[in-house]
Parts: C-alpha cells; structure tokens; sequence
C-alpha cells in the first residue's frame, strides 16, 4: 500500500509512529542511510513489530519522494503457523485514516 506523506526528511514521521506502536502494543525501530553524493536523499523504514516478532509493518519513505510505501509481513520463529496479520493491518489502516494520510493508487510510484 502506498500513502502521501508529503517531502521531507524522514524522521519528521518518528515521533508519529513511535507513538503509535507504544499505543498499540507494538515495538518501534528504525533503519535508514543518507547518500551525499545524491543531493542528500535521506531514506528511513519505520519498523513496527508485535512483541513476538512474528508480525512486522514496514513503512518506507525517503527525502524526495511524497510518498511512503507500507508492508506487513509475517514471519514465525519456531517454524509454526505464523499469526494472523489481518488484525494489526486493520488497526494500523485505522490510525492512518484517523491520521488523514491519503491512500495512492497500488503501484505508485513505480516499484522499479
């Protein structure tokens, strides 16, 4: 799923989805870079996982782009049937409506 996030650096979206994961039970991380070379392109992924690390939503967003793609994954340590993800994603899709992110259409921008 893509949102609009609007331009800018990455880590202006922190404190929101910090705040979010604390609400909801989940544990907040981070992973990002910055590449000079590319007029200061900042990228950041936004990492919200339950507390068994089996459901994952990734949020993508970069400094020149307006918009952030999301992920939900799931993943199951033990070699179990992993959790049922459709509750997170729904509680998740919920606060980016009560947040008033706007939905883009499914491949936009381009994957490539």
């Amino acid at each position: 799923m893509w949102i609009e996030v609007g331009k800018g650096d990455p880590d202006r979206l922190t404190p929101l989805f910090e705040d979010y994961a604390e609400r909801a039970g989940l544990s907040y991380g981070a992973a990002g870079s910055s590449d000079p070379s590319a007029g200061g392109k900042k990228t950041l992924t936004h990492i919200l996982q339950d507390q068994s690390y089996d459901v994952a939503i990734e949020v993508r967003t970069d400094s020149t782009h307006s918009a952030a793609k999301i992920d939900i994954s799931t993943f199951s340590y033990s070699c179990e049937a992993t959790k049922d993800w459709r509750p997170y994603w729904r509680k998740f899709r919920a606060f980016l409506k009560e947040k008033h992110f706007k939905r883009l259409p499914a491949r936009f921008p381009s994957d490539n």
